[in-house]
């Protein structure tokens, strides 16, 4: 072998070794490339971001570190089938989806599915102008596949490295844990969003329910209350009737036996002992009226008998009926001005409020004392007035003035009533449509006035 020979081998051996190192060296820097690639789609992936952009970002690396001119990304449905959800360009989208169908219904796409790694295979429809392959890649975080990766190279089958396709399995990887994440993050935030409108829900129930317990408890306060008061009122009502009912039938009692046993020594003591046995019984009758009137009026079965009348009549009855007792006293009971309007009521029961009245203001008017009684007209209504001159009401006593079973503690020297003359008063002119009020100023008497609605004209 000529020296030149040898000189020319060595050449070629030189050549070949150098292409073989250039070769590594392109793979070392394509692997540098693609771990940098890797290191920063973890950063980025690190991040979050719903799956619309974790599909964009996939596609547009699988296309930039790969080279390829078509992608496509598929994902399972709830049902577990498959379907074409994003290609790029879009104008490919009829190619590949059409592909995508073929590779399903060979059963290509379920073999893929199978192996967890990507498959090169070959397009059953051309997808591209010259030679072109179709890597599926499985998106696959664990046991469970999201979808599949679809990637159309020109690259023959002997020309994809095993390198490229690790690569590309590494990235599906990630991918693949990213779409589960964000699947459970909006999942965790449906339930988060279920479990605060769950929370706003039964919270509202629990204040409602605190409302109406809070309610409830206050009825049942009240009831408790009301209960407490009627039990009070009652047992001063039994304590007042007896009382009052003892009072008048010891009297009574005690002169009866003394005419029977002959104390009375003439005719005229006989006489002042049957008045007194009168008198007392008198008193019991308006009692046990009263008694009956107001418990009729709380049952609401008084019946009223409303006409047109003079509000003359009811006062001038009044007046009659108390002219002995006012005459007892010496107390002038003078009607000073306003009568002769028409008003729309029930003689007998206004006669009955006059009267009531009016024995209250004889009782506490001083001996020789004087009560005026007027009307006026204002507003559609004819206001009565009953002024006397006795010791007046304190003023903490008003507010009481017409309750029921209410006794105002009277003067030295004066009886109180039974507490249920004016309770009915009020009453009787309550049921005329009116109102009664009193105005006091202590030690310079009381005025009692109420109002009856006017006649309608041409009322009978």
């Amino acid at each position: 072998m000529t020296q030149p020979d040898a000189r020319d081998r060595y050449v070629d051996q030189l050549h070949d070794r150098l292409v073989r190192l250039e070769g590594r060296q392109r793979k070392l820097l394509e692997a540098l490339r693609q771990i940098d690639s890797l290191a920063y789609l973890r950063q980025r992936l690190a991040v979050g971001t719903d799956e619309p952009g974790l599909l964009d970002n996939l596609l547009a690396d699988l296309r930039e570190m790969f080279g390829v001119r078509i992608a496509g990304v598929s994902l399972a449905g709830a049902g577990g089938e498959f379907a074409l959800r994003l290609v790029v360009p879009p104008g490919a989208s009829e190619r590949l989806g059409r592909e995508f169908a073929h590779q399903i219904e060979e059963g290509i796409f379920a073999w893929a599915l199978r192996n967890h790694r990507p498959t090169v295979v070959s397009p059953i429809t051309p997808l591209a102008e010259g030679p072109t392959n179709l890597v599926l890649a499985p998106l696959s975080p664990g046991a469970r596949t999201l979808g599949m990766a679809l990637l159309v190279v020109d690259e023959a089958v002997e020309e994809i490295d095993a390198g490229r396709l690790t690569f590309l399995s590494i990235l599906c990887k990630l991918y693949s844990f990213a779409l589960e994440n964000s699947a459970l993050q909006r999942r965790m935030s449906q339930q988060n969003l279920s479990l605060e409108e769950e929370v706003r829900r039964r919270s509202r129930q629990i204040e409602e329910a605190h409302a109406q317990l809070a309610t409830q408890h206050a009825q049942l306060l009240h009831a408790y209350e009301r209960q407490v008061e009627i039990d009070r009122v009652k047992d001063e009502f039994l304590s007042l009737v007896s009382h009052e009912l003892r009072t008048p039938l010891a009297g009574i009692l005690g002169h009866v036996r003394a005419l029977l046993d002959g104390v009375a020594g003439d005719r005229a003591e006989e006489e002042g002992f049957l008045r007194t046995v009168l008198k007392e019984g008198e008193r019991l009758h308006r009692l046990v009226v009263d008694l009956l009137d107001l418990s009729k009026m709380e049952a609401g079965r008084i019946r009223y008998h409303f006409e047109s009348i003079p509000v003359d009549d009811p006062i001038r009855w009044a007046i009659s009926t108390v002219k002995a007792s006012a005459a007892q006293k010496q107390v002038d009971v003078a009607i000073v001005s306003g009568l002769g309007q028409a008003v729309r009521g029930d003689l007998d029961r206004l006669t009955q409020v006059v009267t009531n009245v009016l024995d209250n203001a004889i009782r506490f008017s001083p001996h020789g004392g004087r009560i005026e009684v007027s009307a006026r007209t204002a507003g559609g209504e004819v206001e009565v007035a009953i002024a006397d001159r006795g010791p007046g009401i304190a003023p903490l006593d008003l507010p009481k003035v017409f309750d029921k079973f209410e006794r105002i503690e009277p003067p030295p020297g004066h009886r109180s009533g039974s507490g249920l003359g004016l309770a009915i008063s009020s009453s009787i002119v309550q049921a005329h449509g009116g109102r009664m009020w009193v105005e006091s100023v202590l030690g310079e008497g009381a005025t009692f006035r109420f109002t009856i609605p006017l006649a309608p004209e041409g009322a009978p």
